[in-house]
C-alpha cells in the first residue's frame, strides 16, 4: 500500500483541527475509521506522514499570518482620514425622528445581545499532556538551532515561530515571493548548506535537530537519569 495517497486527507484532518490539540493517534484513528483496510501495520509510516503534513499545515499558517500584517501596514499609509473630513465637511441631511428613534433602539438592542453573549474562553491545555503529544511537546535543540531561536528547548510550533521571528529580523524572506527565504550562515547550519528555500519545506529539517524530549515519558524506567542528560543537554545548548 501506498502510504502517500492518505497525504490529502491528512492534510485535510489536520486544516480543520486544533493543532495545539490534535495527536497522532487521533489522525491514524480517523483515517482508520475511514478505511476499509487495516492500518496497524503501517504506524511508524503513517506516523511519520502525519508528521510531516502537521509541519506543512503549520507553515501554511505563519505566512498568511504575514501577509495579513503586511497588508494592515500597508493600509496606513492610505489617505483615509482625509476622507472621512471630506465627508464630515458635507451639509447633514436632517433626519426624521422616527428613523433616529427607530435607529437608536436597533443600537441599544444590538448592545444589550452583545453584553449578554458571553465570551468563548479557551480551556488551557494540561502541560502534562502536552508533553505526550509529539506536536506539542517540549524538544532539546541542537546548538545550531539554538542558536537561532535563542532558547535550548521548544515545541515544534515554538521552533517555527522562532524561525520565522529571526527570518523577519533579519530581513530573509524574498521581497518578491513571502512564502521564500535567503539564509544567513547561521540557517544554513541548520538547513544543509541551503542558501534558498521555500518556507513550506523548510520543516522537514528541523527534526534532525530535535535532539530529544526535554520532558521523558512517565513510563521510562530510566527517568531520572533522563533527567540528568536532559538538563546537561539544555545546559549546554543554551
Amino acid at each position: 500500500m501506498d502510504i502517500n495517497t492518505f497525504k490529502p486527507r491528512i492534510l485535510g484532518i489536520l486544516r480543520q483541527s486544533d493543532l495545539d490539540k490534535i495527536s497522532i493517534k487521533s489522525v491514524r484513528e480517523q483515517l482508520q475509521n475511514e478505511s476499509n483496510v487495516s492500518l496497524s501495520e503501517y504506524k511508524k509510516e503513517l506516523k511519520s506522514l502525519i508528521e510531516e503534513c502537521y509541519e506543512s499545515v503549520l507553515q501554511e499558517q505563519q505566512p498568511a499570518a504575514t501577509e495579513e500584517e503586511e497588508e494592515e501596514e500597508s493600509s496606513d499609509d492610505e489617505p483615509l482620514v482625509v476622507a472621512k473630513k471630506t465627508k464630515l465637511a458635507l451639509p447633514a441631511t436632517p433626519k426624521k425622528k422616527k428613523t433616529t428613534t427607530a435607529t437608536a433602539k436597533k443600537k441599544t438592542s444590538a448592545a444589550t445581545k452583545k453584553e449578554k453573549a458571553p465570551k468563548r474562553q479557551r480551556k488551557p491545555q494540561d502541560p502534562a499532556q502536552k508533553e505526550k503529544n509529539n506536536f506539542t511537546r517540549t524538544w532539546i535543540l541542537s546548538p545550531e538551532l539554538a542558536e537561532v531561536t535563542g532558547e535550548p528547548a521548544l515545541s515544534r510550533p515554538g521552533v517555527v515561530k522562532h524561525l520565522w521571528i529571526y527570518i523577519k529580523a533579519n530581513n530573509l524572506q524574498d521581497p518578491d515571493k513571502k512564502t521564500h527565504i535567503f539564509l544567513d550562515e547561521k540557517l544554513q547550519k541548520i538547513f544543509k548548506g541551503e542558501t534558498y528555500i521555500s518556507g513550506f519545506t523548510m520543516n522537514k529539517f528541523i527534526g534532525a535537530h530535535l535532539v530529544g524530549p526535554a520532558v521523558p515519558d512517565d513510563d521510562n524506567s530510566n527517568s531520572n537519569n533522563n533527567n540528568n542528560n536532559n538538563a546537561q543537554q539544555i545546559q549546554q545548548a543554551a
